[in-house]
């Protein structure tokens, strides 16, 4: 639970910002942005969260797939991880064929990948909608959030539980390495289990994706709005120095 709280709260923290500052940097009002910049802007904010966050999210598939009484503390998985890391530089530096598997950074390929298309549609979507409610719709900003938040979870679930069901099984290998990429496992996958084995769980994800993305998205709006009006919009404050 500790070391599922710690990812999610390094992981939004850093998507949710970047991209928020990253809106900023286009040069525009932030609510003005077109949906194509949203798009490529959420999908970067994503992939970069990721790459911080990896590391907390491997210890948590791996302590979250395996029996209590075989897990170890989450020290002693970092220390195994990182080893595992050290080794397989090794490996690469000297040609040899990696024979354990990756460490702290395991899975990342797939995890960057599910990444960038699931908050490409999440953020995107969400931010679009909402400002598309209150904006030309008049919708209450309550009732606009909700929306969004709603049709965004849905849209982002459906999305990413092929990528899921790959970074999944990629993250929770032990010992000699089953899968050896994202192609590999997505291949295995489909021929042994079928097309549909990518979207298993999916129902249960959207049912835990959309409360958590109408709570998540909530805070962050709340929070964002508060800060513009404490300390002002940085585009109206550039606007006025020109």
């Amino acid at each position: 639970c500790t070391v599922a709280a710690g990812h999610q709260f390094v992981y939004s923290s850093v998507r949710l910002q970047m991209y928020e500052m990253m809106k900023e940097w286009v040069g525009s009002d932030p609510t003005e942005v077109p949906f194509a910049s949203r798009v490529l802007l959420a999908s970067c904010s994503g992939a970069i969260a990721t790459v911080v966050s990896n590391p907390l999210e491997r210890c948590k598939v791996v302590i979250q797939a395996l029996p209590k009484e075989r897990c170890p503390s989450f020290p002693l998985l970092v220390k195994g991880f990182t080893a595992h890391s050290v080794e397989n530089l090794k490996c690469a530096w000297t040609g040899q064929k990696r024979t354990r598997p990756e460490g702290l950074m395991g899975g990342l390929g797939a995890s960057v990948q599910r990444s960038v298309l699931v908050h490409a549609t999440q953020l995107s979507v969400y931010d679009s909608l909402r400002d598309m409610g209150e904006k030309h719709f008049g919708l209450p900003p309550l009732v606009s959030l909700i929306f969004a938040s709603i049709s965004s979870g849905f849209l982002s679930a459906a999305v990413g539980a092929p990528l899921d069901v790959i970074k999944t099984r990629l993250m929770a290998q032990q010992g000699t390495a089953e899968y050896t990429g994202f192609l590999d496992c997505l291949l295995k996958t489909v021929r042994h289990e079928g097309f549909l084995a990518l979207f298993k769980g999916y129902f249960a994800t959207w049912l835990k994706v959309g409360p958590f993305t109408i709570a998540q998205f909530y805070v962050w709006t709340t929070l964002m709005r508060r800060h513009r009006e404490i300390f002002g919009d940085g585009y109206e404050e550039a606007e006025g120095d020109m």
